[in-house]
């Protein structure tokens, strides 16, 4: 299918994309990689009437570590952080960059734009909900920073305004005693059916303080599983609280059927990866290693 006409608007700096956005409120929406806003443009799924080019904007294109947290610019690739240096102060951003869709898509799409599109699918919002990570936004009325758990609203939906950019996410970075994780099963190349992100803390006891875990494609939007972490919290990851884990993490979920798997193969699925992910998070927590 073809996209429905549209107005090409090409930012020559944030304050022009600002602009742009906020002249045309919720008629306009951003370009950046493309990896899936063209897509949905040509399933008519997205119908901007016009389409804000923030690709020249050089000055979104970075990835930093300070205050903590790993920033990453609105205009760097997947691609970008897999390997780079100072994205591996979280070890989870380059995993996950290194199994998002293919090469074509990983050299394309943006992190940014993989967490603001909030695919059902996509990787990057459980890595995200996991770590307890942050957006940066900038509109006419200032910036402000958004909480992971207050940005996802729904399937391809944000808390964003019309007039609002996403200038960076920050992912907290990996202090002494954390590890974390993430497990996907894709039925083929760039067709994910579940992933799972796990992120803990632990003590020199061995009990986990803090935990975080999140899925994608197990409902229709990606979701923490509170439930699961509070069963974590206080315990070590032995066979029974694992289970007691699972349980919780399904307990009322409402798994879906595609074409790439059924709502019961997707809560076996999630299960499965939730012990992987849990489990390869707490080694890496306990021996110190960034794999």
């Amino acid at each position: 299918m073809y996209p429905r006409a549209f107005r090409y608007a090409r930012a020559e700096s944030l304050d022009h994309a600002i602009a742009v956005l906020a002249e045309h409120g919720p008629d306009a929406q951003l370009l950046a990689g493309g990896a899936t806003i063209i897509p949905l443009m040509k399933y008519r799924l997205r119908t901007p009437a016009v389409l804000v080019d923030i690709g020249r904007i050089d000055a979104l294109r970075y990835v930093r570590h300070e205050d903590g947290a790993v920033r990453v610019g609105a205009l760097t690739r997947h691609a970008d952080v897999e390997h780079d240096p100072t994205a591996a102060a979280q070890p989870l951003i380059g995993e996950v960059a290194g199994v998002i869709a293919d090469t074509q898509v990983r050299n394309m799409g943006t992190v940014v734009g993989g967490v603001c599109a909030v695919e059902p699918t996509g990787d990057w919002v459980p890595a995200l909900l996991a770590l307890r990570g942050t957006a940066v936004a900038v509109s006419p009325e200032g910036r402000r920073e958004i909480a992971s758990d207050d940005l996802v609203v729904d399937a391809f939906t944000t808390s964003l305004r019309a007039d609002e950019v996403v200038t960076e996410v920050r992912f907290p970075d990996a202090a002494p005693g954390f590890g974390a994780a993430h497990r996907k099963l894709s039925i083929r190349v760039n067709a994910g059916a579940v992933n799972c992100s796990a992120a803990v803390t632990v003590a020199g006891d061995g009990a986990i303080t803090a935990a975080g875990v999140a899925f994608g494609a197990l409902e229709r939007r990606p979701f923490r599983a509170t439930a699961a972490e509070s069963v974590l919290v206080g315990a070590t990851p032995t066979g029974q609280t694992l289970a007691d884990a699972v349980a919780a993490a399904l307990d009322g979920v409402r798994a879906y059927t595609d074409a790439r798997g059924s709502a019961a193969f997707r809560r076996a699925v999630a299960g499965a990866l939730l012990r992987r992910a849990v489990t390869a998070a707490y080694e890496r927590a306990t021996d110190g290693a960034s794999r």
